[in-house]
């Protein structure tokens, strides 16, 4: 057994300079946007994009991790991550009901150095053990408190 427990991490974000907000994480700002047009034009990444983001990276650092335990050794390792959503959700022009979130989520790993079967099996084990990738897969519960200050 690892020893180790529940984590809980933490993100705070507030409006910046339109069309910014300002996230941070440990201390650290990140930069995201609510652009004026979809999914671009502003150079920051969108909170769609660091969702993104943060699943690729997820599946990486857990591949590495997977393959150190099985002794296996890749030369590299790419995660590319794409998805659709539908931006009819972000204005409400979607029912409640029918909205969906990202959906259609694409994973393109390029592993090197190692047998496809292989590299297929860790990334396999790496996915399982993603926090990112069991939350898109699943509904989660997120409750929200609002407060007036």
């Amino acid at each position: 057994m690892s020893g180790l427990g529940t984590a809980r991490p933490r993100a705070i974000a507030y409006w910046g300079p339109a069309p910014t907000v300002i996230a941070r994480v440990r201390g650290e700002h990140l930069l995201a946007a609510e652009p004026p047009r979809p999914l671009g034009g502003t150079g920051v990444p969108t909170p769609i994009e660091y969702t993104l983001a943060a699943l690729a990276a997820c599946i990486a650092a857990l591949s590495r991790r997977v393959s150190k335990e099985r002794g296996a050794s890749i030369e590299s390792l790419e995660v590319e991550v794409e998805a659709a959503v539908d931006l009819r959700e972000l204005t409400g022009e979607v029912p409640r009901a029918e909205r969906k979130g990202l959906h259609d989520v694409v994973i393109h790993v390029k592993a090197r150095g190692i047998p496809a079967r292989e590299a297929e099996a860790i990334v396999e084990e790496a996915m399982s053990r993603c926090p990112i990738a069991n939350a898109l897969k699943r509904q989660v519960s997120i409750e929200a408190t609002v407060e007036a200050a």
